[in-house]
């Protein structure tokens, strides 16, 4: 493997397994296609030869009817606010030009006290980091303890495993978020969502109302399937990450999630502690 810190970033800007979706998976490294008025009628042609269903010139629903419709597709806003706890054991696959590695992902998160904690384990290359509020720390097989920057600890906390979208709504409001498009994604009629600051898009699945995928053009796109309720809130059971600088893929799969489990405060804490 080329540079085990690609996965590492992946995980950061992925959101690393954050939010249900629609049951369908990418295997294409093309851009979202975005629907807008201008576009839509050029674009049917080409998008049927790909896909039989032509893309539907439909109004955009407003921010504030997609981010309702996505909450009560995720469970529900009385549910998600709930969960105290999540533990999430994973397996990870990565391969590139270089070869290919396989590990595991363990994600504890205590979102009452604001701490969290994720281990990364490729074989040859470990990685820890945590938070306790607002303070981060990060270690490596190949870095000592450090702390996280402010950059890197808003993105860990930003991928705090419920929704992307709940999360930013929680905290910032529906005024965070931008005006939604219209978007065809694999063959897939979908909405397109942004929030301000962010130059990631959301894309949600327009029959699901779920969270299809997550991209940043030209640089990575993370799309979920396998989608199941735990708890009475839909969680994603496979992650795959294509990033497009080292033409490197990961595949992320769950092997057992946990929620409001009690846990050990020990084990979140920062290593010398």
């Amino acid at each position: 493997m080329n540079s085990p810190l690609y996965p590492v970033r992946a995980i950061l800007l992925v959101l690393l397994l954050v939010t249900g979706c629609s049951n369908t998976d990418s295997s294409s490294s093309d851009p979202v296609k975005t629907e807008t008025p201008d576009s839509q009628d050029a674009s049917a042609d080409a998008e049927s030869l790909k896909d039989p269903q032509v893309a539907t010139t439909e109004k955009a629903p407003t921010k504030e009817e997609i981010v309702e419709a996505h909450l009560k597709a995720m469970g529900g806003v009385d549910v998600l606010k709930t969960i105290q706890t999540v533990v999430k054991v994973s397996a990870m696959q990565t391969q590139d030009a270089t070869g290919s590695a396989e590990g595991k992902v363990t994600e504890t998160f205590d979102l009452v006290a604001d701490l969290g904690r994720i281990d990364l384990d490729l074989g040859t290359y470990q990685e820890s980091k945590g938070w306790r509020k607002q303070q981060g720390w990060k270690q490596t097989s190949a870095e000592p303890l450090r702390a996280l920057t402010a950059e890197e600890l808003a993105l860990d906390k930003i991928g705090m495993p419920i929704s992307a979208v709940y999360s930013v709504f929680d905290a910032f409001g529906i005024d965070a978020f931008l005006p939604p498009s219209r978007a065809r994604l694999n063959g897939q009629d979908c909405i397109k969502l942004n929030f301000m600051g962010s130059p990631m898009d959301i894309i949600i699945n327009d029959q699901t109302k779920l969270i299809q995928a997550f991209q940043i053009a030209d640089f990575m796109r993370i799309t979920f399937s396998d989608y199941r309720d735990v708890q009475g809130v839909m969680m994603a059971y496979k992650t795959k990450v294509e990033i497009k600088p080292s033409n490197q893929t990961l595949i992320i799969e769950v092997e057992s999630i946990e929620i409001n489990s009690k846990l050990d405060p020990a084990k979140l804490e920062k290593p010398g502690n």
